[in-house]
């Protein structure tokens, strides 16, 4: 069985893509100097917010996926719900940073629009974001860890196969 994701309207869909990642969050357009560039993706803010705020969405109905598809026996369960835990967790980080985002979103700048944010409020949006993220990943693989310590070959197999599909490159919360 393909663990990699569940196709349309399951953990592949709307999920967070991290190939911008590896930039600085900058989408290709906006590295390359598309005249779209960063602006094209929800005022400056990359195409990880939005991205990170699907993500948030669901996290509860993708480990019950993950639970079902890895079956931990009773000996496993103290390290899956630790890994469960920092993943609901960081899910309502992300929701709340989200929330914060959209609300900085409408609220127009002192004497601008609303949609033109300068080059500082964008990087100083950007590296909010990357925190988050980065303090995500941190809690993420320090719940992981124990919890693929713990379990069979075939187990591991499945999460591995799983968690990168759903993890996109390893260090968020990928495709989920």
């Amino acid at each position: 069985m393909d663990h990699s994701g569940m196709g349309h309207g399951g953990m592949d869909h709307g999920g967070m893509d991290h190939g911008a990642m590896g930039q600085g969050g900058m989408s290709r357009e906006a590295t390359e100097g598309d005249s779209h560039g960063m602006a094209a993706h929800g005022q400056g803010k990359g195409p990880m917010v939005p991205m990170m705020c699907r993500t948030a969405e669901h996290v509860d109905g993708r480990l019950a996926y993950l639970k079902a598809e890895l079956k931990p026996t009773d000996a496993q369960t103290p390290q899956w719900n630790a890994f469960a835990e920092a993943i609901r967790v960081s899910g309502r980080k992300v929701a709340e940073f989200c929330a914060a985002s959209k609300e900085e979103r409408a609220r127009p700048a002192e004497g601008e629009k609303a949609a033109s944010h300068g080059l500082l409020e964008q990087l100083a949006h950007m590296e909010r974001n990357m925190t988050i993220h980065l303090e995500s990943v941190r809690a993420v693989r320090s719940a992981a860890e124990p919890l693929a310590a713990a379990l069979t070959p075939e187990q591991k197999k499945i999460f591995d196969e799983t968690m990168t599909g759903l993890m996109g490159f390893g260090m968020g919360m990928g495709k989920m």
